[in-house]
Formats: structure tokens, sequence, C-alpha cells
């Protein structure tokens, strides 16, 4: 066997963007949009690219089926294949299969019996068919040898328990006892009455602000306890739906409530496809999918104010329509056009139940129960209430191939209408955050407990966000591609492709769409940034600038010595992103408002009482006004048209050596920049220069006084602004055994490292974006992957036991498959156990100690890393520690599957298989990351650089196979 240089080399990356081929055409299925029901959502709000939201997407479990039925049997109507594969072209061919997972078969995880757990519920039924064959109607139509279907159904059933750890308040806690209260040193901890809080007279400013010189004075709670009749009685009832303690995992009262809860997955399916051929130069097909079902996330304590993920039906589909005209055996057009759909819709959750007046809380604008957080402790409310989404994709294509002497040209012409149709308010019933400084010392800490702030009432932020209608967003992209395959000489192939992309920006339907202006003056205050409209006062309909791109990509494949046993291949290509369809209603102020409470200083006073109800300081929604955002985190479109760019380049070399063995070693390489990020880029931060200020930075009037646009708290970028980095490089070693006495598989290893900027979210200086280089977050160094099938050598057509009697079948027909995957620890993100930095670092890091080896001997789960090396900076000042560590990872993974296959040939045609599975058979863990927060001599964290868990365990599978 010889290996080729024309056309694409098979790549099997392990999803780093260096393990993709640079694209050298357009691919033919990459205006089909296929819906997949993993990809919307809860999470469909988020951007979505419009350009590779239906070509990126990871194939469902059906479609992969269809696929392997079809590599089996050869693609139906395709009019190509041996005289064998036609003759079975005429008649009906498929497979009907059942795949059932139970616990009583499985080991219990090991996160659930380190939790004292001895069971742990597992159902999963996975069921469906597949057939294919010749279109016949009887007495009405006979398409053998000229139209051919197939059509698959699955459907799928499964309730899997999902093991999680959390903190919550103690029994006595609960009843404003905190005379228990610890830190996490094990050391008491006080609570302080804020109704006590006056001026000290002894304070020195001049000195800095200690316990002994105290700039505000607050008295101790008695025995740290709350009166009851200091109880807000709003929170008095919310702490009825709020589950109690059922564990003690620790250290000291941390991890104290587990939960087992089922996941829930009802999900059915199909895919169909007719391919006609119309002359013999010209076929026709017509292809759907559709999948539609419920997700139910577990719950984390059952009731109306269950903090878990939403639930939420799913519906998608598509239809693609394809005529393929042969003009000549060097001339071939394709054209294509399709349509998909995918809507979301969250479970009822309860708005007719009136849940705020059921609290006694005022001023909400809806009626869903509200989202309440309070520090460390599991939150009560559902993190998103409500939402509908819907998407919907129109899209035609023409493709022309010509081949002509030692040339093969391609062009292809693309053109797609997208839309997103969305009703998502974030929080609907609001959304209410508790600090710990309220009922502390002010400037002091590792004093205050947010809990007991909680339940005193004493609010220190609140969010509500008011949507009055939904959003209508839609948006074009173009694309002209050419290409081609040149044949310099045997065993020599250069490929170039040319795309040219313009896309247009998302518009809303009826212009409700708003962005600040960073030009534009503010009448409030007289200083940049303002509020402007789409379609009015000059403005576009759609904000942002359409783009216009142009994408080179180049490959070479060689055959050294024209030895073609041997290739060599080179690519190079440049790829951009245009801007993404993005959902949900970012961009949308004035129409609707994100109305935000904020407490005069987080220290000395909240923001509101709950019992008071919560101030409707704002303007309501609609309020078409440059001031409209003023005060709240306001949205900003980036208009700048930068689209985010990838750039890949790869060798490899691939060698046939003997006894079917092939082995390939592959360089990759990317560099991304102007990637989409959030929080990464803060275009309002206060400059870090300002922590001289040191405690009136708590004063929440005077730090927006420090910022660039004073009249807006931060500048909301949705997710969608060019700002991130990144870049890295992989080394791929792999050698596939080729079919050889009944064994074949691969083994491959990958050495990679991957760098950026913006992996781990927010920064700590805005202003010093270099400072934030290092490994990413998702950097693995070495991985492994090996899969094997071994077809035992006995029975039929075997070496031994072959005569064919009763020991010779029931001995044969068995086949052993399996997969291994090891892989390196991610690196580790070391932070502060305290951030007092006055609200203006997200992300504080961790200070070095000089000369102290982070590293030890002997990693064990007690002592992963050694803490000693990193310390708490001092209030009011930057980490010097790096944003992800260079030297120190979590704990590898591994992960180990076998399948043992039984095949029994009914007759020439049938046959059955029984599978039995066995995912990580070895029954092993994987230990999970240990704790990296960091304290200092004074406040120490004693937990950290410790493991307290582990996951995994084994989970079985038999499945049945009628193959015909």
């Amino acid at each position: 066997m010889s290996l080729a240089v024309y056309g694409q080399n098979l790549n099997g990356g392990n999803g780093q963007p260096g393990d993709q081929q640079p694209k050298s055409e357009t691919s033919e299925n990459s205006e089909e949009q296929k819906a997949d029901d993993q990809g919307v959502g809860p999470n469909a709000g988020n951007p979505v690219k419009s350009k590779t939201e239906c070509t990126s997407k990871r194939p469902t479990e059906l479609q992969k089926a269809l696929e392997e039925f079809r590599i089996q049997i050869g693609q139906m109507g395709s009019g190509k294949g041996t005289s064998s594969s036609l003759g079975r072209q005429n008649l009906l061919t498929g497979r009907v299969y059942e795949n059932l997972r139970n616990d009583f078969m499985d080991a219990v995880p090991h996160e659930v019996r380190q939790r004292g757990g001895t069971k742990s519920l597992l159902r999963r039924n996975q069921f469906g068919f597949t057939v294919s064959g010749p279109v016949w109607v009887p007495m009405a139509y006979n398409g053998r040898g000229k139209t051919f279907f197939s059509f698959s159904f699955e459907g799928t059933r499964e309730r899997i328990a999902q093991s999680a750890l959390f903190t919550v308040p103690t029994d006595s806690q609960r009843l404003g006892d905190f005379s228990d209260l610890i830190d996490n040193a094990g050391a008491p901890l006080v609570i302080y009455d804020p109704a006590t809080t006056r001026p000290n007279p002894k304070y020195d400013p001049a000195k800095p602000l200690t316990i002994d010189n105290l700039q505000y004075l607050r008295d101790p709670f008695p025995n740290n306890r709350l009166p009851l009749n200091r109880f807000d009685p709003v929170a008095a009832k919310l702490v009825g739906f709020y589950p109690k303690a059922n564990t003690n995992v620790g250290p000291f009262q941390l991890n104290n409530y587990w939960i087992n809860s089922p996941f829930e997955n009802r999900a059915d399916g199909v895919i169909g496809k007719v391919d006609h051929t119309l002359t013999q130069k010209q076929q026709l097909s017509v292809s759907f999918n559709t999948s539609r079902g419920l997700r139910k996330s577990p719950e984390f304590f059952p009731g109306p104010a269950n903090s878990g993920n939403p639930s939420y039906n799913f519906d998608n589909g598509s239809l693609t329509v394809q005529d393929t005209h042969n003009v000549s055996p060097r001339v071939i057009w394709v054209y294509r056009g399709s349509a998909a759909y995918g809507k979301t819709t969250s479970l009822d959750a309860g708005e007719d139940a009136d849940y705020p007046q059921q609290l006694g809380l005022n001023g909400l604008f809806s009626k869903f129960f509200p989202k309440f957080f309070f520090g460390n402790y599991l939150s009560i409310g559902p993190r998103t209430a409500v939402f509908r989404d819907r998407s919907y994709n129109y899209s035609g294509s023409a493709s022309l191939s010509i081949n002509r002497k030692a040339h093969t040209f391609r062009m292809t012409g693309t053109a797609r209408r997208s839309y997103v149709n969305s009703l998502s308010p974030n929080y609907p019933a609001g959304l209410f955050f508790f600090n710990s400084s309220i009922t502390g010392l002010p400037g002091v800490r590792n004093t205050g407990n947010n809990f007991a702030s909680f339940l005193l009432g004493l609010a220190s932020y609140a969010e509500q966000s008011i949507v009055l209608h939904p959003s209508y967003y839609s948006k074009n992209f173009f694309e002209l591609n050419a290409g081609d395959e040149y044949r310099v000489m045997p065993g020599v192939t250069i490929s170039f492709n040319l795309s040219f992309e313009y896309a247009t920006p998302r518009i809303e339907k009826y212009d409700r769409q708003s962005t600040v202006s960073l030009d534009k003056i503010n009448p409030a205050n007289n200083k940049p940034g303002a509020l402007v409209f789409a379609g009015r006062d000059g403005k576009s309909r759609g904000l942002q600038p359409a783009t216009f791109a142009i994408e080179p990509n180049i490959g070479l494949a060689i055959n050294p010595w024209n030895d073609r046993k041997t290739v060599l291949r080179l690519n190079y290509g440049l790829n951009f992103d245009d801007y993404p369809l993005y959902g949900r209603h970012f961009g949308t102020q004035g129409f609707n408002a994100s109305a935000v409470i904020v407490s005069p200083n987080e220290q000395l006073q909240p923001a509101f009482y709950l019992s008071q109800g919560v101030p409707n300081n704002f303007p309501i929604p609609p309020y078409l006004d440059p001031t409209a955002a003023n005060g709240t985190d306001a949205d900003f479109v980036d208009v700048s048209g930068v689209l985010p760019a990838m750039q890949q380049w790869s060798l490899s070399i691939q060698r046939e050596l003997p006894r079917s063995l092939a082995i390939e070693a592959r360089y990759n390489g990317w560099r991304g920049s102007h990637q989409l990020v959030d929080s990464f880029i803060r275009l309002n931060a206060v400059p870090l220069s300002n922590l001289s200020f040191r405690e009136q930075l708590y004063d929440d009037a005077f730090r927006n006084s420090l910022r660039p646009y004073p009249q807006y708290r931060n500048l909301d970028l949705g997710g969608v602004y060019p700002g991130g980095d990144l870049e890295g490089h992989s080394l791929t070693v792999t050698l596939d055994q080729r079919l050889r006495g009944g064994l074949f598989g691969r083994f491959s290893y990958r050495l990679a490292k991957a760098m950026d900027n913006h992996s781990s979210g927010a920064v700590q200086d805005p202003a010093n974006l270099r400072d934030e280089w290092s490994l990413s977050t998702g950097d693995v160094t070495q991985s492994i992957q090996v899969s094997y099938t071994f077809e035992l050598p006995f029975g039929k057509g075997r070496k031994l036991l072959n005569d064919g009697n009763l020991v010779s079948r029931v001995a044969g027909g068995w086949s052993l498959s399996g997969i291994t995957n090891a892989r390196g620890g991610l690196p580790l993100i070391l932070r502060p156990l305290f951030n007092r930095s006055g609200g203006i670092i997200n992300n504080l890091r961790v200070n070095l100690v000089p000369g102290v080896d982070p590293k030890v001997d002997n990693q064990t789960p007690e002592r992963w890393f050694n803490p000693d090396a990193f310390t708490q900076p001092d209030d009011f000042t930057t980490g010097n520690g790096p944003r992800t560590h260079p030297q120190l990872r979590g704990p590898g993974q591994q992960f180990h599957h076998l399948s043992l296959t039984k095949r029994i040939e009914l007759n020439a045609e049938t046959s059955i298989e029984f599978v039995t599975e066995a995912f990580n058979f070895p029954n092993m863990s994987n230990l999970d990351n240990p704790d990296t927060r960091i304290g200092n001599e004074a406040n120490p964290n004693p937990n950290a650089g410790r493991i307290i868990g582990s996951t995994g365990g084994r989970v079985m599978q038999l499945g049945l196979r009628l193959l015909f």
C-alpha cells in the first residue's frame, strides 16, 4: 500500500487549535446547518459563531452510528463501489440495536463512597435502528439501481446521578447562633453589629489601619448570636427553603453538604436521506435530521429555590437538498440549499406562584423566584428562571470542480442568512449579593460573615433584568472560495486556496439595539460616554461595520525521492472569524434595563434592607436617552471592525512500514490574535495607581470618580470583544497497525505547550496585559492514546477451532477492543484567600516567597505542592505570582475502557452482536485538584496544597445489535 500525496490528510488531533488542518477548500458539508441538541439550552445566549456554528459541532451518537453503518455498507446512491457492494445496494440493509446501563452492574463511584454513599443511580437505555436500501413502492415505483434511502432513529432515556460538595450554614447558624463560627484555620470568627457603627475618635490617619487603629468601631454581637428580633422577615422565610448540612467532609465547617442528584435526558432523533439518480450525469439528494427531548439538570435541593442549572426542552432539525451535475468527466457542479432550526425553552419556573409576594420582597418586576448569593455558601434561587431561544439558518451554495491536466480547480460560492430570536432575561426576579464586611470590622479582614449579613437583610448589591419583549436578531454571511490542487510532477502536489468573506453585523428587526459611544458627551456629567441607538441620529442599524476578510491557505505534499511509501506534508493557513450572531439581550439597554443598586460603602452600610423592598430609583424602559445606562454595567458593542484571526501551520511526515504498520510524526503550530473575550478587557477599570487611596476606595462614588467614564460602573463587553491572544505548539507521533492477524489499532503520543493571556478570565492589572501571558488553563504537556481491536483466532475462517462444530461456533466470532487515554495535569491557578483591594482588582494573585521551592519531592494528596512558597499580598497591593503557575500542575487523568463483542452469523446476510463494554474497567480513580487558596501567617489556609477527593468508577454497558 502507498501513501498518496493527493487530497487532505486525516489528522487525529485532540482538540487544540493546531491539531486541525488549515482549510484548503470549502467543504461541501460546511453549509449544512445541522442542529445539535448539545449546542442549545441555557447557554444559548452565549456567542454563536455565524460562520462555524454549523460546522464545528460534535456529531451525535445517532450521527456516528449512521456514519459507521455507511462505512460498513457503502454510501447509497454514490454510483461507486465493487460489484459486490452494488449488489447489496439492491437489498435492504441495516441494524437494530439496544444498549443498557444499570448501576447494579457498576462499581460505586469513588466520589460517592468517599461521602458514605453506597449507591449511585445510573439508568441508561439507548435504542434505535438504521435501514438503507432502494426505494420500492409495490405496484407504483421500483427504484432499484436508481433511488436509495437511508433512515435512522435513536432514542435515549437516561438518569445519571451527579455528585457535588457544597458549604451551607450549620444548624445553629441558621438560627442566628454563630458561636460555632470559625475561619479557614479553625480560629473563632467574630460577628459585629452593623447598627453600632461609629467613628473612632482615637483613629490616627497618619498610621496604617489595623485592629488597634480602626477608623470605625463596631460592637460584637453578644456571644456571637444574632437576636431573633433582628432577623429580616424576608431572609427568615428564605431560610425555610434552604437545605441543612448532611455531611462533614471539611476542613472544619467547609464542604458540609453533599448531593448525588440525577441528571435526566430524554431525547429522540431521526436522520434520513434519499439519493436519486436523475441521469447518468446528475444525482439529487435530500437529507434531513431532527432531534427533540428534555434535559433535566440535577437538583441541588428540592423546591422552587433550587440553585442548580435550569432544565429545558429542546427541538432541532435541518433539511438539505443537493444537486450534483457531472457536466463531463472533468467538470462537476454541486448546488446545495439547506435550512436548520433550533429551539430551547425552559421548564415552567412557577411564575404563577408569585414567589416575591410569598417572600414579602417588594419592588420586583416579575413573579419568579429571586436569586441570592452569600459568599462561598450554596446560593438560593434558580440561575436562569426563564428563557426561550430560537435560531434559524438558511443557506445556499454552488460549487464547481474542474480537472484539467495536472490541475484540479475548485470554486464555491456560499450565502447564508441567520436568525436568533430570544426572550431570556438574566435575572427577571432580581440578583442579590450579601458580603461579610457589613458584619465585620471595617478595614479588617477575616471578620464578619456573609450568611449573617443575609439574615439581617443587608444586601450589598442587587441587579434586576427588565425585558419587555423578545429580541429578533439576524445577519448575512457570504463567501467565495477558490482553490487549485496542482500535481507538479509524480510525488509532488501543491494546493492553494483563497477565501473572500463578507459578513454583515447583527441587526434587530425593530432596531432595538444600543451601545455606549465613547465619543459622545453624556449630558449628565458632560464627559465622554453616552448611550446611542441603532437607526437613530445617524447610527446604522447594525451599530458595527460590515466586515471583509481574505483567508489564504497553502499546502505542499511530497513523496521524497518519489517513494510512495513516504509522504511529507506542509500546510499554512490564515483564518478569520466574523462577528458572531450573539443572542439574549446584550446591547439593548434603553429598550430593556439591567437596574443596579449598590451600597454607598460596602463596609459601612447596605444598599438596602430586604424587608424594605428593592428601590426603583432608575428609569423604567423604554427610555431612549443618552443617560439610560448611567450607573450600570453599560453594554459596549465593539465597532472597530477587528476580527479574530488564527494562523495555523503544520509539518508532517508519514511512512509505511513493514508488517502493515504506518507511522506519522506531525508538528502543529498556531497563533491567534484578537480572540473574543469578556472581562479580560476592562475599558472602564480604575487604574491600579489609585490603590494608594486604600480605604477610600470602598466609597462607591469616590471609586467611580476614578474611572475613565465615571458615569458607568463597568463596560460590559458581552464576550465579543477582540482582545485575547494565544499561541501553541504540538508534536504528535502516531503509530497505526492496519489489520493483520486479526489485530489493528493505534498508538499516539502528543507533546504540546499552549500559552495565552485570557483563558482564566479576569486580569489583575487591566493596563498591563503583557503580565497575563502564561500557560493556558487547558494546557496539557503530554498525553497518550491507545486504541486496539483484536479478533480472537477461533471459529470459522480462523486459525483455531475452525471445523464448524458446536465448540467452534461458541468459541468463534469474538473480538476484544480497548481504548486507553492518559494525560498530564492542568496548570494550577493560585489565588489569595482575601482580596482587600477596594473592589478594583478582580483577579488578585499571590506573592512568591523568594528561595522557597513550590514543588515537593513526593507528591501525595496530603501535600501536592508546597504552600509555604506563596503568601497573601498585603492589603491594597498586587501579587507578583504568575497567572497560571509554570511548574505546578494538578493530578493527571487516565481512562481505560474495554469492549468484548460476540458475533453470531444467522445466515449470509444476517448476524447478531452481543456487546459488553466496561468504561474505566480497572475501577481507577482520578484525583481532584488541590486547594490553591493561599492565606498569610495571621490568617492561614491549612487546606492549601491538599486534595480532598477523587472521581471515577467502573460503568458497564450491555448491548445487542441485529445486523441485516
